[in-house]
Order: C-alpha cells, then sequence, then structure tokens
C-alpha cells in the first residue's frame, strides 16, 4: 500500500545473506553485477532466476511468480523448475 511498508520480506537461509524487504515488482538474481541480487559461483548463472509480483485492479499483491533462467536450475522446497519454467504463489486475504 501506500505506508512505505513492501509487500513482503526475503529472508536468506544463511545468516551471512540478511534479508531484504521487497518493495518493485520484479527483482533478478545471478551472478551479473546487473542482477538486484548477485550470488558467486559456478552453479549459479549470470542471470539465474526472477522473481515478480503481479497485482489486481486495486494494486494489491496476489501473485508471486519465480521463473527459471539459469542453466543448473532454480529449486523451490527442493524442486527443480526447470530453465523457462515458473512456480506461481497466489496470495489470498480473507
Amino acid at each position: 500500500g501506500g505506508d512505505g511498508r513492501g509487500y513482503g520480506v526475503l529472508v536468506g537461509l544463511q545468516p551471512k545473506l540478511g534479508s531484504r524487504e521487497l518493495h518493485n515488482s520484479e527483482y533478478t538474481f545471478g551472478r551479473s553485477s546487473e542482477c538486484d541480487f548477485t550470488f558467486a559461483g559456478p552453479e549459479i548463472s549470470n542471470k539465474h532466476c526472477t522473481l515478480r509480483v503481479e497485482n489486481n485492479s486495486k494494486g494489491e499483491v496476489r501473485k508471486v511468480v519465480v521463473e527459471d533462467h539459469s542453466s543448473n536450475g532454480t529449486y523451490i522446497d527442493g524442486e527443480k523448475i526447470g530453465k523457462g519454467g515458473n512456480v506461481a504463489f497466489v496470495l489470498f486475504s480473507f
């Protein structure tokens, strides 16, 4: 909303990665310095994956999509997405 808070927080599994509040509609992850989140290592592609949010007509976040662009695979809860594939998380409020 307009209160300055993000729509979510990305938390690293390792303490050294920290956490980051999410505000933008899209983030890129990979080795390239052009990515929003950069990681070193041969298993990380230059542009590894993208996290994208989709809003409803009121501007509220309703879906988060992770798209795999990597050669080695992007994993969500231990499951490989596969290059060119994506996983969507639909958000509900009551």
